[in-house]
């Protein structure tokens, strides 16, 4: 380019050739400052990979470590999205809670029990927000099985987190960020009206073999710990230990607990084999008041359970999702303002003994959490043995 430069700019039409070629340099060095203007607002490294936010579809984030992509993508979904059906692409979404019971989002009375997906959740497309990290926010009008119509901010943002203060051996890749999800209702409510509360809800491609688990600070008996009120019964795929549980993953049968904010959790995650993956996601405890976000008739009421995580098993669908739940915040006067939620996720990949020292020493997880009786997958142990 410098030789064609200095050529143009001695010929005898120099002065003519030069602004023309001066305004081609204009127009290549302005598409490219757009294009890293828009990569630099929608992405972003952390330790050994990227993390980036796409605003057009429902504010999801996705994460690659070393190139390859970590959460479940359907790209038939994503290269044609219906505006008619639920466009679940996979990586992580904001959702508002709850899903069931009378202030249900995703049941509304004019369709009778039919589980339904908002437009405006679906749908409505985010404008990013001048931030030194990737920020988006949308509005959306949303209504609730009582019939009530809010409008509410929904707003995103990702941060990458500060170097890892523990020690890492030179196979153990890493790479991680922290999340700020807001609702933010328009004009604030009275909880008899609705209630609401931010839903991440992270999925990965799931299959036989992977153990999802969490540790616990807050309960003698970690059995205490487990919503079971969600979707089937998840006994079989449970084991417990001393401040810790196991959820056995895969199969045919969808299975979702809830891990109670009594109990004091300080983590949840997953260990992936297949993969060499281990997932933790962490979340702020949060001001408000807990509510129940599960898809059922919420016996109970609404604010009859009060879980801080859940673990979702797709089971035949081939994911899973490892979710975090704020409460719901109220004004001086008692009115629902909206909820705010802070998570942490971190990624982990490397030999299985790695990962092993890695959550015994620096995240405090029992040395026994990978023996299990034939190995990571199996699940003859029982919590006898552990």
């Amino acid at each position: 380019m410098s030789k064609l430069y200095r050529y143009i700019f001695i010929t005898e039409n120099s002065r003519f050739l030069h602004l023309a070629f001066y305004i081609v340099l204009r127009i290549i060095k302005t598409d490219t400052q757009r294009e890293n203007m828009e990569f630099l607002r929608n992405n972003f490294y952390c330790g050994h990979g990227r993390v980036m936010l796409d605003a057009v579809k429902q504010g999801r984030v996705f994460v690659e470590l070393d190139g390859k992509l970590l959460h479940r993508y359907d790209e038939n979904i994503a290269a044609a999205p219906d505006p008619m059906k639920f466009n679940n692409i996979g990586g992580n979404s904001l959702w508002p809670a709850p899903e069931g019971g009378e202030f249900a989002f995703n049941y509304l009375n004019d369709c009778g029990n039919s589980w339904l997906v908002q437009p405006g959740v679906n749908c409505a497309a985010s404008t990013f927000l001048a931030a030194p990290f990737p920020v988006c926010s949308r509005r959306v009008t949303l209504h609730n099985r009582r019939g009530y119509e809010m409008e509410v901010e929904f707003r995103r943002g990702i941060f990458p987190l500060a170097p890892e203060a523990i020690a890492l051996s030179g196979a153990v890749r890493f790479t991680g960020y922290r999340e700020e999800d807001l609702l933010l209702l328009s004009s604030p409510c009275a909880p008899e009206s609705a209630v609401i509360a931010a839903w991440s809800l992270e999925q990965f491609p799931g299959s036989d073999g992977i153990v999802a688990f969490g540790k616990l600070r807050g309960v003698s008996d970690a059995s205490e710990a487990i919503n079971r009120t969600y979707y089937g019964d998840p006994s079989d795929s449970l084991e417990f230990g001393a401040g810790f549980f196991r959820f056995h993953l895969g199969g045919t049968e969808r299975l979702q607990i809830g891990v109670k904010a009594s109990a004091r959790p300080e983590f949840i995650g997953a260990y992936d084999p297949n993969r060499n993956l281990l997932i933790l996601r962490s979340s702020l405890p949060g001001q408000g008041r807990r509510i129940d976000i599960a898809d059922n008739i919420q016996q109970a009421g609404v604010f009859g359970a009060a879980d801080q995580y859940s673990i979702f098993n797709g089971g035949a669908m081939d994911f899973f999702e490892l979710e975090t739940i704020a409460p719901v915040e109220f004004s001086a006067d008692g009115l629902v303002t909206g909820s705010h939620l802070v998570s942490e996720t971190r990624f982990y990949q490397g030999p299985r003994e790695e990962l092993e020292r890695l959550l015994t020493q620096s995240f405090g997880m029992s040395e026994s959490f990978f023996q299990l009786k034939g190995g990571c997958d199996g699940r003859e142990q029982s919590s006898a043995g552990i």
